[in-house]
């Protein structure tokens, strides 16, 4: 019997370098990484995030992508992550509360990804 939850969302996110975006998230602390080069693919996983990661060298793709991370504390993944996160990835400031009830912060990898961390506001 597998311990995996039965329904799971994880983004397939392009990148020009799936070694390097990989490498961005295990140095954040992700502890579940893995690379397979000749299929041009990573897999990046902590707890119950995970991203994955394929082969593009379209620059305007990258930059036009973005994905979700809906977490219960973006202030506890924010203190978490940003002491990892280094040029030519960033990270925003603290985490915000927007009008859409969520409380937000965002990474964007060195293709220009766009990572949306955000916390429901009660």
């Amino acid at each position: 019997m597998t311990t995996e939850p039965a329904d799971i969302a994880i983004p397939v996110l392009p990148s020009s370098d799936p070694a390097k975006s990989v490498a961005l998230w295990r140095d954040a602390g992700f502890e579940d990484c893995m690379v397979f080069e000749e299929a041009g693919y990573g897999i990046a996983r902590s707890g119950g995030v995970e991203f994955h990661f394929y082969q593009c060298d379209d620059q305007h793709v990258c930059e036009n992508t973005s994905c979700y991370i809906r977490v219960a504390d973006a202030d506890a993944w924010h203190a978490r992550l940003k002491p990892n996160i280094a040029a030519p990835a960033r990270i925003s400031d603290a985490p915000l509360d927007r009008e859409w009830g969520m409380r937000e912060f965002y990474i964007w990898d060195a293709d220009g990804v766009l990572y949306k961390f955000g916390e429901v506001l009660s």
